[in-house]
């Protein structure tokens, strides 16, 4: 049995979902077959964690093709998962740096209003938000106080400066991508990644697809229904075409710019400046 060495940790809502497959086809890169299984992080909210591995032998029979994999290449590998909710959870820089002290972390922000603004389209196709996107954040506090759990930490999740304190001090050389970055130029994020993991930096990823990117009715899964749907009515559509006939049903939708504008300067402003220090790149298109 053996545990993870790579750590996708979020943020949520920020393209974790595509960077792990991206990151998957690296022959010497195994990432977990569960892509969330957050046994590093449920203890945080034990009663509102559905669907997490709370049992270490399930957990780490995830990642039995590990030692086969780390002596084919000589240790010039990585095996990883993606529990997003590890870089929000406040216990799990210490859990992961007890078990794994030499563990690579990876990080992927997202602008933060934008962020928050897919984390609420989340809830609300899933029936759990009856509130608009600023009437929630603005009872966010009152919500956290009655012990409402993270799905619903709109501006707590989006606020990255303490998130990454906590993993900066177990984990101070931790690597941090945006997602404007993965948008622009997929391979070269990965390339980034691949050169801090120690494998073979040169390997070329297919980064056509983006994987839960849009919005779907509540309960559809567009990519896939729509991919499934296509082949049963007997058409091979190529993948360019297939991308248009999906993004004409199910648009990606945008958060308006005047409220970006205004959620930023409200919620986030400061908050952009810390981090833009923590991490040390210029974050001023993020700002209102």
């Amino acid at each position: 049995m053996a545990l993870p060495d790579l750590f996708l940790i979020g943020a949520q809502k920020a393209g974790t979902t595509s960077l792990h497959h991206y990151l998957d086809q690296h022959p010497q890169i195994s990432m977990s077959s569960v892509k969330e299984p957050r046994w590093f992080s449920w203890m945080d909210w034990p009663d509102g964690d559905e669907g997490a591995i709370r049992d270490r032998q399930a957990y780490e029979a995830l990642f039995a093709d590990a030692d086969t994999l780390r002596a084919r290449f000589g240790g010039h590998a990585a095996v990883g998962e993606s529990s997003t909710d590890l870089l929000y959870a406040p216990g799990a820089p210490q859990r992961v740096h007890d078990l794994v002290p030499a563990a690579r972390i990876v990080v992927l922000l997202r602008q933060p209003a934008e962020r928050a603004y897919s984390n609420w389209l989340h809830a609300r196709r899933e029936d759990r938000e009856p509130l608009g996107f600023e009437e929630a954040l603005d009872a966010e506090e009152e919500r956290i106080a009655a012990g409402w759990g993270p799905m619903w930490h709109y501006a707590g999740k989006s606020r990255y400066a303490p998130q990454l304190e906590r993993w900066q001090t177990h984990f101070p050389r931790l690597h941090v991508a945006l997602t404007e970055d993965l948008d622009a130029d997929p391979v070269a994020v990965c390339q980034a990644i691949f050169g801090v993991l120690g494998v073979e930096r040169a390997f070329l990823p297919s980064c056509r697809e983006r994987y839960h990117v849009g919005s779907a009715p509540r309960g559809v899964t567009a990519e896939g229904q729509l991919h499934r749907a296509l082949v049963a009515f007997g058409a091979r559509v190529p993948w360019p075409y297939r991308r248009q006939i999906r993004d004409a049903l199910f648009p990606r939708q945008q958060i308006d710019p005047e409220l970006r504008r205004r959620v930023t300067e409200r919620y986030f402003s400061a908050d952009i400046e810390a981090t833009a220090g923590r991490i040390g790149r210029d974050l001023s298109a993020w700002l209102p």
